[in-house]
């Protein structure tokens, strides 16, 4: 056997080498590694779940569930009537959420959009998603208005909020004189007040924003100081200043809670001035009851006229409907020339109360009980006798009950008076001789209507223990949020409540009506509700009554103006501007206002493009002594602007008066020498402070005028001279509070 041949050569080696290393591995490829598999796989799985996970979350089958968008839920609800977004309820929106498993609130918020539809969640946008159960605030509007937290704040940060309001917004200067208390360019009064809805019939006129501003006049912040401090002060700048109660909350008790001029307003020293100071319930006889000196010892006290410290509007907590929910006590003047208080439903009073509008102590009315009004009051003060004996007023519980008289009997559907008249089969008719006078004649308690005023601090308990109101409401009312008996409120007799509202006349009841309080109480129907949060009336906060025609218009980064626009030369032909050219078309003329006596008279030229410009003069020929033989005179030589108008349901108008605009020649105050007189320039009497004014027009009807229009025209009013129709048209300064009237055709 022969031996194996070694290789030759290193190629032979190589050679040999691989065939021995191809020989030993596998005659396939080499299988994959399986922790590559195992990840592939699981993450296959993963995207499938991933996938399967986020379709069911988008379905909202976890993970919560999204707050409806406005537009989905106009598709859900409108019923192919295709309705736009701005059209979507709140309540619409409600729905919606409650059918995705959401608890729901509702937020009243003030916008520009209709009042109910949808403005936004709170805390949360349109898409988000918050867990099933959860409770979504929905915001609904109620119009526009003024939220409650703009007070404080600086102009620039509130402007957002009211340029999407959807109404004219006037910003305005307000005087102040501590601008530590109020800073200069922060919001310190709103019209209507902070927290409030605009009223419907205020639309056109818009929204005031009142910011603090430097200047002379009454400063804003005199609201809420003590009233002898203010009164001091003024005196000592050189203001003649009187004091008026006004009914108030308890924390503003004998402190100023308004003025007249208002405050805020731009005026200079010499003018008289009304401060109103705050009072509650320890007030209430010394407003409410007249004395007069009687006979015997006696003073008579009568409870006819009501008096103007409770003017103002009066709205329940919370206020769904201001037409319902509110109501506006104003004062006016009777043929006498006395004050009389008006009562309508709604936050405003109209520009003329009707006559059926009117209340009082007394509820007279067509033939009803005067003797109601009446109370006698020995010398020691103690007893009482008279038609009011039992009357809230005679008590000393810092309440008094007022209405609108009715409380004669109803025969036919007319009123008619339980001394005069008689009802035969329910036709109204001569006083029967059989002594059957009363068949078909009834009392009716929706024809009485009654209130009762409540003072802050009243003694509402003591009145709850005496029986004046209902035991069943009391208890009723006890159940109830309690009313806050800080603030002055009023509650309405509701008819709704009782179950008897109609009774009938007889000979036992016939000078007693039982719906009406009287002197003997056995009778009286008892008053529902009784006081409690959800009853009461309250006075709203209106400290200030800001005269806002008088003060200065304001321009405020970003917001979009509002004022000047009526009458301006250049701008549109709106409806406002309109009425201003018709206004001053009808007031376009020469006017004159004087006492009639004297030797003061203030001439007035008014153009049709508002400008106006006149001459006030006002001479004592022997004041002047020896230095000034040709006497003394106070002058003033004034022009000015009206800038807006707007009509009212009688057929006047009241215009507004820019007061900036109210320009007079030379320094109030200074004095000069003309040829022997001495000169004192003044404001223009009737013209200043140039705020308000109420148009009457040619024609208007003289026996509409008030007494104290009448005494500034005794050239139109003479006996000798009787008109019955105004030959011209008059102005009346209704800022100044005095009612000087300027009239045409007359000087």
């Amino acid at each position: 056997m022969s031996a194996p041949t070694p290789p030759n050569s290193a190629s032979d080696i190589t050679s040999a080498a691989s065939v021995a290393t191809a020989s030993a591995m596998p005659a396939s490829t080499a299988k994959p590694n399986r922790l590559v598999i195992l990840l592939s796989a699981i993450l296959a799985v993963l995207v499938i779940a991933g996938i399967a996970l986020f379709a069911t979350w988008k379905s909202e089958l976890w993970g919560g569930r999204s707050l409806p968008d406005p537009a989905s839920v106009t598709v859900a609800t409108s019923d192919g009537s295709g309705k736009g977004q701005s059209a979507v309820k709140a309540s619409d929106v409600t729905a919606a959420l409650k059918v995705k498993g959401f608890r729901t609130a509702t937020e009243q918020v003030f916008s520009g959009k209709e009042k109910g539809a949808f403005v936004g969640y709170r805390d949360a946008a349109p898409g988000s998603r918050m867990p099933v159960g959860a409770t979504v605030t929905v915001q609904e509007s109620a119009g526009p208005g003024v939220p409650k937290d703009v007070i404080g704040k600086q102009a620039e940060q509130v402007v957002p909020t009211f340029n999407t309001m959807g109404v004219p917004v006037h910003y305005k200067k307000v005087i102040v004189n501590d601008t530590k208390r109020m800073p200069e360019g922060s919001v310190v009064a709103t019209y209507p007040m902070a927290g409030t809805g605009l009223p419907q019939d205020k639309r056109d006129n818009g929204i005031y924003i009142g910011v603090a501003s430097k200047g002379d006049g009454i400063g804003a912040d005199i609201v809420g100081q003590n009233v002898d401090d203010v009164r001091s002060k003024l005196e000592s700048q050189g203001f003649d200043v009187s004091v008026k109660k006004h009914f108030a909350a308890k924390t503003m008790a004998g402190k100023v809670i308004g003025s007249r001029p208002a405050p805020g307003s731009p005026t200079s020293s010499g003018r008289s001035v009304t401060l109103y100071e705050g009072v509650d319930a320890g007030s209430v006889k010394d407003l409410m009851i007249t004395v007069n000196n009687g006979e015997s010892g006696y003073q008579e006290r009568t409870l006819y006229m009501m008096n103007d410290a409770v003017t103002g509007t009066y709205c329940k907590a919370t206020v769904a409907d201001a037409s319902k929910d509110c109501m506006t006590l104003s004062a006016g003047k009777n043929d006498y020339g006395d004050t009389v208080i008006y009562q309508e439903w709604g936050s405003a009073a109209s520009s003329n109360p009707s006559d059926s509008d009117q209340v009082s102590q007394c509820f007279s009315s067509n033939g009803g009980d005067v003797a109601r009004c009446s109370i006698d009051i020995t010398s020691d003060g103690d007893t009482y006798k008279g038609g009011a004996k039992n009357r809230l007023i005679t008590k000393d519980w810092g309440m008094f009950d007022f209405g609108k008289g009715g409380e004669g009997a109803i025969c036919g559907g007319q009123m008619i008076s339980t001394w005069f008249d008689a009802c035969r089969n329910g036709v109204p008719s001569e006083p029967a001789t059989d002594g059957n006078r009363w068949d078909g004649a009834t009392y009716e308690m929706k024809s009485t209507p009654l209130f009762v005023y409540v003072a802050a601090g009243a003694d509402l308990r003591a009145a709850e223990k005496d029986g004046y109101f209902d035991a069943d409401a009391v208890k009723t009312a006890g159940k109830q949020k309690a009313v806050d008996s800080n603030r002055p409120f009023i509650l309405y007799r509701d008819p709704a409540l009782y179950d008897e509202t109609s009774v009938k006349v007889t000979d036992a009841n016939v000078e007693d009506n039982p719906f009406v309080p009287s002197t003997d109480d056995t009778n009286d129907v008892k008053f529902k509700p009784a006081p409690s949060n959800a009853a009461a009336y309250y006075l709203l906060d209106s400290t200030g009554d800001y005269d806002w025609a008088s003060m200065t218009n304001l321009a405020v980064k970003g917001a979009k103006s509002s004022d000047d626009s009526a009458g301006a030369a250049g701008k549109s032909d709106t409806a406002a501007s309109k009425v201003f050219k018709e206004a001053m078309k009808e007031a376009a003329g020469e006017y004159g206002f004087s006492s009639g006596a004297g030797g003061w008279g203030t001439s007035l030229t008014v153009h049709e493009d508002g400008t106006f410009s006149g001459t006030y003069i006002d001479t004592d020929m022997g004041g002047g002594g020896s230095e000034y033989p040709r006497g003394t005179r106070s002058q003033s030589e004034f022009s000015g602007k009206f800038v807006s108008a707007k009509k009212n349901d009688d057929d006047t108008y009241i215009l507004q008066c820019d007061a900036e605009r109210l320009k007079i020649k030379g320094t109030v105050g200074d004095s000069y020498d003309e040829n022997g007189a001495k000169v004192t320039i003044t404001e223009p009497y009737g013209m200043s402070p140039c705020g308000k004014f109420t148009l009457y027009p040619k024609g208007y009807e003289v026996s509409r005028l008030s007494d104290e229009m009448k005494g500034w025209g005794a050239g139109y009013f003479r006996s000798d001279n009787p008109v019955s129709n105004l030959p011209g048209p008059a102005l009346v300064n209704e800022t100044s509070g005095a009612g000087e009237t300027f009239y045409s055709n007359l000087y």
